[in-house]
């Protein structure tokens, strides 16, 4: 089982020896390190566990003046291995690395009680209890305490044994999102061979010559080759200590602090969200230092009103983040330990500290989803869910389409709705489209803006058309251009305007297309002309009769003649408005918006410069 093995512990209580008294791999790589005696950078090792197999192992330096090497070094550790000798017992460091590992996602420790060769018994024994009454304060309470001598050898098997034991128990996280990614550390050019970049895998698996990428920056790159500990490996997976020889950038792209993964495994930002738990009172707007992969970045602190332990930091420059990723802060001068947590939305959005923050715990994809959506009567966009879920469009597809069979989400155009929460919404945009008829009997449509606007929602472009079609679809709305009405809304004529209408509509049905004006109807029936025009107006707006363009109007009884005529001079072919005008014995005044009307509603298709009845 693939597992990063982490030491900690105060400068000089043996991590280094240890290491080296249990693999035969000597840590410290740098000429200043082996001159000086002291671990100034991590450095790598690995072992063979009975049960385990082989797991990697990561040496921190313990000296305060490294610190950020050493957590450089600790945040893919997933069982902790703290060191502390017997000859001093608990340090200033040996606290905060132990705080370090309780901030961090690290289930297992064991404790290495070195350098026993130096002390009695009884002092042993007194530092052993002094161990675990510090452990009984911690989440580790309980963890195995191995005295042992790098040495003499004694006591190694059992540690052997204690380490294997822990790396059995240890679990790694569920990771619904499998693009893999690794922080990378180091880089350099192997002659011959080219850029090699090592690190830890944070997760998933790679394999060779994948294409990859580079963050900050999205550079593309390919994997040549994959090595573990001098072995050359077909595939790498999450806890394994790797290298890279890959191709596509210069050593001078590849800093310490950057990322190598899966295109969209990792998001650039200058803004994420986090979950902390705090070791010291933090100030909001405070400057801090961020340990994420391998990076020191730089930021500001933002804290919320509603959850203490909810905080964004806005990074002074762009880093590269993942939801679920271990974050450790401290103070910006001097580096103190504040706290530390885990990433919750890499890509944030600013907010006041008064605002509430939105995030999802991701245990299972669809389940994410489904809280991604909530309640938000708005409705969710694709990118906003990609964006609390930490997952790309792409790998959202599959689980979008199951959501979708099985009823569980609705969508319009790129917005999502649980389905209650779109009827409910639904609902009140008709209840206020009802107000606004109520309000306005003799108005047939009205804008659909205004009643968004009226309801307080934010629908606008293609999802408000999808959800007006929807209505449509469910027999609930009418839809005329940007104007809507309920389905079984008409305007109510009086006894009086149907008497009136009546008398117009004889008239007009004197004539086929050639329809009169208003002025001659109203002569004919011996009432103003203003009089007419109203009626006709109302008329139209309450369904009676057709108005066709801006000054024709039709009865119900006459479009229905016109259709047929069409359709007979037709006979199934393609037509001009030229041809169908001689047949019809009208002029271009009529028939052109008679057609544009007959095009609107369905009744023909213009294609060019015909057109066909369908």
């Amino acid at each position: 089982m693939p597992c990063l093995i982490g030491t900690a512990g105060h400068v000089d209580h043996g991590k280094t020896s240890l290491i080296r008294a249990l693999t035969g791999i000597d840590a410290d790589r740098l000429p200043e390190e082996k001159a000086r005696g002291v671990t100034i950078d991590v450095g790598y090792a690995f072992i063979d566990l009975p049960q385990s197999g082989r797991c990697s192992i990561v040496d921190v330096p313990g000296h305060q003046k490294y610190a950020t090497n050493m957590l450089v070094g600790s945040m893919g550790i997933d069982v902790g291995l703290l060191c502390i000798a017997a000859d001093e017992g608990v340090m200033p460091q040996t606290k905060e690395h132990l705080e370090i590992l309780s901030l961090l996602p690290v289930k297992q420790i064991v404790v290495a009680l070195t350098k026993t060769d130096l002390v009695d018994a009884e002092t042993m024994a007194l530092q052993l209890e002094e161990i675990q009454d510090d452990l009984t304060r911690t989440r580790f309470a309980g963890s195995p305490i191995i005295p042992v001598s790098a040495h003499s050898g004694e006591g190694l098997s059992f540690l052997v044994g204690a380490l294997d034991q822990a790396v059995q128990r240890h679990a790694p996280p569920a990771e619904p999102n499998n693009l893999w990614y690794m922080p990378i550390d180091r880089s350099f050019v192997v002659k011959g061979l080219g850029l090699v970049v090592t690190g830890y895998m944070a997760r998933g698996a790679v394999e060779t010559y994948q294409d990859a990428e580079i963050v900050p920056g999205r550079l593309k790159v390919k994997i040549r080759s994959i090595q573990s500990h001098d072995e050359t490996v077909a595939t790498a997976e999450r806890g394994m200590r790797v290298a890279m020889n890959i191709t596509g950038v210069s050593l001078d792209d590849i800093p310490r602090g950057v990322v190598i993964g899966a295109p969209g495994a990792v998001a650039e930002t200058m803004v994420s969200d986090m979950k902390l738990e705090w070791l010291d009172e933090p100030k909001h707007a405070m400057d801090v230092r961020v340990a994420i992969g391998t990076a020191d970045a730089i930021g500001r602190l933002f804290l919320n009103d509603n959850d203490a332990s909810l905080a964004q930091v806005r990074f002074k420059e762009v880093v590269a983040a993942a939801k679920g990723e271990p974050v450790i802060i401290r103070r910006h001068s001097p580096a103190s330990l504040l706290g530390g947590g885990t990433v919750i939305v890499a890509e944030g959005e600013v907010r006041r500290k008064k605002d509430v923050v939105r995030y999802v715990d991701l245990a299972n994809i669809e389940e994410g989803v489904l809280a991604a959506i909530h309640e938000d009567p708005n409705g969710v966009s694709t990118q906003e869910i990609c964006r609390l879920i930490g997952l790309s469009q792409q790998q959202l597809g599959d689980h979008f389409e199951r959501l979708i069979r099985e009823k569980k989400i609705i969508g319009f155009a790129g917005i999502w709705y649980q389905p209650y929460i779109f009827l409910t919404q639904a609902n009140l945009f008709l209840r206020t489209l009802k107000e606004m008829h109520d309000r306005s009997p003799m108005s047939l449509f009205q804008p659909r803006e205004l009643v968004v606007q009226r309801i307080g929602r934010n629908w606008t472009g293609k999802p408000l058309e999808r959800i007006l079609a929807k209505l449509v679809e469910l027999g609930k709305l009418e839809v005329d251009g940007t104007r809507v009405k309920l389905a079984e809304f008409n305007i109510a004529l009086n006894p009086k305007q149907e008497a009136f209408i009546s008398r117009i509509e004889s008239e007009m049905d004197k004539s086929f297309i050639n329809i009169p004006y208003p002025s001659e109807i109203a002569s004919k029936i011996g009432v103003p002309v203003q009089a007419v025009e109203e009626m006709m107006s109302t008329a139209a707006r309450a369904g009676r009769i057709v108005k066709i363009g801006d000054t024709l109007y039709y009865t119900q009884n006459q479009m229905a003649k016109i259709k047929t005529a069409v359709a007979d001079f037709a006979k199934g072919k393609p037509f001009t408005a030229s041809e169908v005008k001689e047949a019809l014995q009208t002029s271009r005044k009529y028939i052109i918006p008679i057609l544009e009307h007959l095009d609107a509603i369905g009744f023909t298709e213009r294609i060019d410069d015909r057109r066909v009845v369908k």
